[in-house]
C-alpha cells in the first residue's frame, strides 16, 4: 500500500488533535507533554523533507505497486497450463500451451444459453497432427479489483473461493494446419462473471499419418 508523505503527515496530525483534546479536561502529565512534543518533531521532520527524500519515497512506491501486483497475479493462479483468453474481443488470436504444443485459439461469439454462455471459438492447430477426444478445462469470475486487494487482506483468498470452474470432454477434432470450431458452454454464469476467463486445451488421442512405401 503508498504511504506519502501527506497522509502520513495528517495522520501524525490527527493523532497529536486526538491527544491534545482527551486532555482538555485534565492537567496533562510530564509523559504526556514529552508524547506530544515527539509527535510534533515528527510532523515537523516530515513537513521539512527534502526534494531528494519525496522523490525517493516516490520511487519506492513506484517499485512496490508492480511487484504486489504480480504477487497477486501467483497468489489468484489457476493452477496447471491455463491461459487467460479475453472473451469480449472476437478476433485475433491467443497461444495456449498444452501438453502435445500450442494450439491457437481465437473467440467467435458469446451468447447467452441458458443459465449461462455458449462461447465459440475457432482453434488453430498448427502442428501435424490430429487432435481427437478433446479435453477442456476453465475457469471463470469477476473482474479482478487490484485497488480492493489493497484495501483488504481476504480478498484474493475470497476471489479464489469465487472462481468456478468446468471441465469439458468432446469427440471433436483438432485437424492439422487448420482452424476448427468448438464451442462450450458456461453455465451456471452472468454476464460480469466471465470477466476473467482461462482455458486449457489437451487431448487423449494424438494421430500421425503413415507413409507409403
Amino acid at each position: 500500500m503508498k504511504i506519502t508523505r501527506t497522509k502520513l503527515i495528517r495522520y501524525l496530525a490527527a493523532t497529536v488533535c486526538a491527544i491534545v483534546l482527551a486532555g482538555c479536561n485534565q492537567q496533562q502529565d510530564e509523559d504526556q507533554n514529552r508524547r506530544l512534543a515527539a509527535l510534533e518533531s515528527q510532523i515537523h521532520r516530515l513537513d521539512t523533507l527534502s526534494s531528494n527524500e519525496v522523490e525517493a519515497i516516490k520511487y519506492l512506491n513506484d517499485q512496490i505497486s508492480p511487484l504486489q501486483q504480480s504477487i497477486w497475479q501467483l497468489q489468484r493462479s489457476t493452477g496447471g497450463s491455463y491461459t487467460e483468453v479475453d472473451l469480449a474481443s472476437t478476433g485475433g488470436y491467443v497461444p495456449v500451451r498444452g501438453r502435445f504444443g500450442v494450439f491457437l485459439v481465437s473467440v467467435k461469439n458469446v451468447e447467452p444459453y441458458l443459465d449461462g454462455y455458449r462461447v465459440t471459438f475457432e482453434v488453430g492447430n498448427p502442428q501435424y497432427a490430429t487432435f481427437s477426444n478433446l479435453k477442456i478445462k476453465t475457469v471463470w469470475g469477476s473482474k479482478f479489483e487490484y485497488s480492493k486487494a489493497t484495501n483488504d487482506v481476504n480478498y484474493v483468498e475470497n476471489y479464489n473461493a469465487s472462481l468456478k470452474r468446468k471441465e469439458f470432454s468432446q469427440a471433436d477434432k483438432l485437424l492439422p494446419g487448420s482452424w476448427n470450431k468448438v464451442s462450450i458452454v458456461l453455465s451456471p454464469a452472468k454476464s460480469d462473471e466471465l470477466a476473467a476467463f482461462s482455458i486449457s486445451f489437451d487431448a487423449e488421442t494424438v494421430s500421425l499419418s503413415t507413409p507409403r512405401d
